[in-house]
């Protein structure tokens, strides 16, 4: 059984690893195309929206936690 935890803590530091570790691969994909695609879109070079910018990854990170740890406490009660 996947703890949720640790599904939680892994997708809070690196987005995705959280899915791989409840094999839905297609959920590391996704979160990989989509850090991706904001990763070519920043302008680095203004201070603001940097700030910004790492308070939308904080968000973001938290959700993609949330969400792996729901994910992983509806396996559970499956089993």
């Amino acid at each position: 059984m996947k703890k949720p935890v640790i599904v939680a803590i892994m997708n809070l530091f690196v987005w995705g690893t959280g899915y791989l570790y409840l094999r839905k691969a297609w959920g590391f994909w996704i979160v990989l195309l989509d850090y991706a695609v904001m990763i070519s879109i920043a302008p680095f070079e203004q201070l603001a929206y940097n700030i910004s910018l790492n308070l939308f990854f904080v968000i973001i990170s938290l959700i993609f936690a949330w969400h792996g740890y729901k994910m992983a406490k509806k396996q559970a009660k499956r089993k």
